[in-house]
C-alpha cells in the first residue's frame, strides 16, 4: 500500500472515530448507553484501522481519541489521557503482533487477548492514577463520586464494547478487504 493511500486511510478512519465521539452531542441518549454505543464504534475503529493501515497509525487514532474526548467535556481529567490511550494501544497489538506478523492466531482470538488486555490495563490503571495523582485536589464527596464513576466505567463495560467494537471489526473488515486492498 503507497503512503499515500494509508495516510488517507488514517485520516478517513480518524475522522470516523472523531465522528463517533461526536454522537453524544447530537444525539440525546442516557450517558450509560453512549458509553456503549460510543466505545463499541471507537474499538472497531481501532481494529479496522489496526487491520487496513498498520499499527503505528493506528497510535495515532488511540492518543487522540481521548484527548478529543477530554476536549468535547467527556473525559473530566488531562491526567487521564496518557492511560486511557495506552489502554487503545493495547487493544489492537495482539491484532497486529500475533495475527498480521506472526501469523500465529486468528483474528478472533488475537481481538478476544486485546480485548482482555484493555479491560485489565485501564480496570488496575485508571483507578489507581486517579487515586494517587488527581483525588488529593478533590474535596472528598467529589473524589468518591468520581472513584464510583472511574471504577464502574473503566470496568467490565470496557471488557463488553471491546469485543462488540472487535467482532463488528471482524464481519465488517471481510466485507471492506476487498475494496482497500485492491490495487488501484
Amino acid at each position: 500500500m503507497s503512503i499515500t493511500r494509508r495516510i488517507t486511510l488514517t485520516g478517513i478512519l480518524l475522522a470516523l472515530a472523531l465522528v463517533f465521539q461526536s454522537i453524544r452531542t447530537f444525539i440525546p441518549m442516557p450517558p450509560m448507553v453512549s458509553f456503549f454505543i460510543i466505545g463499541t464504534l471507537l474499538n472497531l475503529i481501532l481494529l479496522l484501522s489496526v487491520y487496513f493501515v498498520g499499527f503505528w497509525c493506528t497510535i495515532v487514532i488511540a492518543v487522540l481519541a481521548p484527548v478529543v474526548a477530554f476536549l468535547q467535556g467527556h473525559l473530566a481529567f488531562p491526567l487521564l489521557i496518557p492511560v486511557i490511550a495506552l489502554g487503545n494501544i493495547l487493544f489492537p497489538l495482539p491484532w497486529s503482533y500475533l495475527h498480521t506478523y506472526r501469523q500465529w492466531a486468528s483474528k478472533t482470538v488475537c481481538m478476544i487477548i486485546g480485548s482482555i488486555l484493555k479491560f485489565g490495563f485501564l480496570f488496575y490503571l485508571l483507578p489507581l492514577t486517579f487515586k494517587h495523582f488527581i483525588a488529593g485536589s478533590l474535596p472528598l464527596p467529589a473524589q468518591q463520586t468520581a472513584l464510583k464513576v472511574l471504577s464502574f466505567n473503566y470496568s467490565w463495560p470496557q471488557l463488553v464494547t471491546a469485543l462488540a467494537g472487535g467482532l463488528l471489526a471482524i464481519i465488517i473488515g471481510r466485507a471492506l478487504e476487498k475494496i482497500v486492498f485492491e490495487k488501484v
